[in-house]
């Protein structure tokens, strides 16, 4: 008797744009996670490194930076979500939530972090000259707190379904 396996797997993508969010350079940065009950692991990634974890046990780990990085772990509508303190030039990236769930399917968000040069609305913006070691020529030194980030969300859900048929 011949026996045959068979697997199909089925791909399933849907793209959705979020609206665009502004962040001033040393404020708290919010990204969304779906998270359905139940679930085995929900992993944030920045630029395909692992940044934060969580397991089924809401038990969190492989977080490097605890200072600023975190994750919702009480149960209900923002669990999973990734909150980063005092956001920085080097925030800028792409961020991806994956959601593992006991039913073999995964979801994920790409959010892109954009740092914007461009002055908000109604700001007044100057010029400034300086040099290495000195003061700027108006109204002292420039710091961080005066640029703007902005950030851009893109969604992309894929989810992964493998059946297995077997002859015996």
């Amino acid at each position: 008797m011949m026996c045959f396996k068979f697997v199909i797997t089925l791909l399933v993508l849907s793209y959705v744009h979020a609206q665009e969010k502004e962040f001033q350079i040393g404020a708290r940065l919010e990204l969304p996670c779906t998270v359905p009950d139940p679930f085995t692991e929900v992993k944030w990634t920045h630029r395909g490194t692992k940044i934060i974890q969580m397991d089924t046990n809401l038990q969190v780990s492989g977080n490097e930076d605890p200072s600023r990085i975190s994750i919702n772990t009480t149960k209900g509508d923002n669990l999973g979500d990734l909150y980063i303190e005092k956001i920085v030039y080097d925030d800028e990236g792409v961020y991806v939530c994956i959601v593992t769930s006991p039913k073999s399917s995964r979801e994920s968000y790409d959010v892109s972090v954009v740092v914007s040069t461009t002055a908000p609305p109604n700001t007044t913006t100057h010029s400034l000259t300086t040099s290495p070691g000195s003061p700027s020529t108006e109204g002292g030194p420039v710091n961080q707190a005066d640029h703007v980030t902005s950030i851009s969300i893109f969604c992309v859900c894929a989810f992964f379904v493998i059946l297995q048929l077997r002859c015996l």
